[in-house]
């Protein structure tokens, strides 16, 4: 190709990342493009994401030299959750995840719905930090054709479709799609790879917004049918919840790894501060003079995995300003970082126990243009299918991260009005003061250990991004239990089992794409095979 390329955005979605990357050949920088694709995913990947979700989008604007983080995670409604939440209380289903009452009404049906900040969230970035040239219907416009035309499913979404896992926190497709006829009659048949999917409704849903902007979703037409159906069915949302929702700009936070600037964005349940405290702690070992994935590697990373997810416990359920404040301080410092390198030295790390199993979901993508600006943008409508609820005609899933919170009174992360929540670790990474690289993932807990090794695998061995998202991974959270991709030799489980892990092959670990511009102006990608979503687009 000749001449300088204009940017590039990757996903686990190729669809809605070629959507992206036509933008940027259009005149439209990263966030442009960044928005366009994104409204794409919820289309082409709409049991995992979409306009009924949550996000965090985390910018580095290079005309303006701003780096900013945007929360438009779901917000709790008003209205108190049911008192039987309390008496069925069962436990937790992973370290920071969802927990488990009875009957699992907080993770389906409607009373496990928040107010959704996607819409919000993509509006605020437009007009922020847009490039003006090309306008708000246009970016929706590709979704909006997606939509109507229908599209050929793809492997991923497939197997999305037919799976039957029924696990604590975690209830199956099919069971959330009984409780809602109109849910049921667009995702109740799981469609074939190859079939084409068409979503009429979901598209005029997506004109009207494209047309009137955000505030049809929030106070105009769509939010008036919204907010009658949520409240006729019981929800924990009113129509002044909804109306008042609003994407909030959030600090973010920085820290170092051998040399290299991470930013994270900062909220209440964003992983990205787990990420870094996680590498702080490695940055005490030599890990250049290990094996990658050699017993002595993956012994060292799942501690350090285990120490992140114990600090940041406590950071996932939205505490007030002034104690998450102190634990993010406390949890990101260099202090904290010896005090673990210490312990993992002696051995010292525990895990968490839980009552069910390790969850999937959400998207990511990540994109950059010809300026230097960079967009790492994580968003997710909770578990799969969300909370299996569809507003007659509206044809979008509505997230279920009421499940995230705390069922019983009297916790920092118990069921409150105003409680912001979501999922996702979106990182901007920095060397010699210049933006280099934007990552992030999907999948559940996991994301964040895979985000982990990944920065690992490039800052430590050396790897291009594509080698580094390609690398066998390997997942730690719990006490002893250990998750390992088929790729990684039976010797060295046999090894690790010695040491006293319980191990688990898997073939699900997260789906990295990242983005980078080297020294020399040249765009590099990773995109992550594990998405089973096809080849991505070249650059633009």
């Amino acid at each position: 190709m000749n001449g300088k390329p204009s940017g590039l955005v990757v996903a686990p979605e190729p669809l809605a990342a070629q959507v992206g990357n036509k933008i940027l050949t259009q005149g439209g920088n990263a966030v442009d493009a960044a928005v366009a694709a994104a409204f794409a995913q919820g289309v082409v990947n709409p049991l995992l994401c979409g306009i009924g979700g949550s996000g965090y989008i985390l910018v580095h604007h290079a005309p303006t030299g701003r780096c900013v983080h945007i929360d438009c995670s779901c917000e709790m409604g008003a209205l108190p959750p049911p008192v039987d939440w309390q008496t069925g209380f069962l436990g937790r289903s992973e370290a920071f995840g969802r927990y488990v009452v009875a009957g699992e009404a907080n993770q389906m049906g409607y009373q496990s719905i928040m107010t959704p900040g996607f819409v919000m969230g993509a509006w605020e970035a437009v007009r922020r930090f847009g490039s003006g040239r090309i306008s708000w219907a246009e970016l929706l416009a590709p979704a909006v054709s997606l939509a109507h035309a229908g599209f050929a499913v793809y492997p991923f979404l497939a197997e999305n479709w037919r799976s039957t896992e029924d696990k604590p926190g975690y209830p199956a497709l099919a069971r959330k799609l009984v409780l809602c006829p109109e849910a049921h009659a667009i995702f109740g048949r799981p469609y074939q790879v190859g079939e084409v999917f068409v979503q009429r409704d979901l598209g005029r849903t997506l004109s009207t917004i494209a047309n009137e902007g955000a505030v049809s979703f929030y106070r105009g037409t769509l939010a008036e049918r919204i907010s009658a159906h949520l409240t006729a069915h019981n929800a924990l949302i009113t129509k002044a919840d909804w109306a008042a929702y609003q994407a909030a700009e959030m600090p973010v936070i920085s820290g170092y790894y051998r040399g290299w600037e991470i930013r994270a964005a900062v909220s209440g349940c964003s992983s990205s501060p787990q990420v870094l405290s996680t590498l702080q702690v490695l940055a005490g070992f030599p890990l250049s003079s290990m094996d990658p994935n050699s017993p002595d590697y993956i012994d060292l990373l799942a501690k350090a995995m285990r120490a992140g997810f114990l600090d940041h416990l406590r950071l996932k359920g939205d505490p007030p300003y002034s104690v998450a404040a102190r634990f993010l301080q406390e949890y990101t410092s260099e202090e904290r970082a010896r005090y673990w390198q210490e312990r993992i030295k002696n051995g010292q790390v525990n895990g968490l126990a839980c009552v069910g199993g390790l969850g999937g979901g959400t998207t990511h993508l990540s994109a950059i243009d010809s300026s230097g600006s960079l967009v790492s943008w994580t968003h997710t409508i909770g578990s799969c299918g969300g909370a299996g609820v569809i507003t007659p005609g509206l044809g979008f899933l509505y997230n279920n991260f009421v499940g995230h919170f705390y069922p019983l009174p009297g916790a920092w992360d118990s069921i409150l009005p105003g409680k912001r929540g979501g999922g996702g670790a979106p990182l901007l990474l920095y060397k010699n003061g210049k933006p280099v690289m934007a990552i992030g993932a999907a999948g559940g807990s996991r994301l964040i250990t895979a985000i982990v090794q990944v920065i690992c695998n490039v800052v430590d061995f050396g790897m291009t991004l594509q080698e580094a998202v390609t690398a066998p991974r390997f997942h730690a959270e719990e006490t002893r239990k250990l998750f390992l991709e088929p790729q990684i030799p039976e010797q060295i489980e046999s090894t690790l089992r010695a040491r006293g892990y319980e191990t688990h092959r898997t073939t699900y670990m997260a789906r990295v794409h990242t983005v980078m511009v080297d020294e020399q102006g040249a765009i590099h990608s990773g995109s992550d095979s594990r998405s089973k979503g096809g080849e991505e687009p070249s650059l633009t």
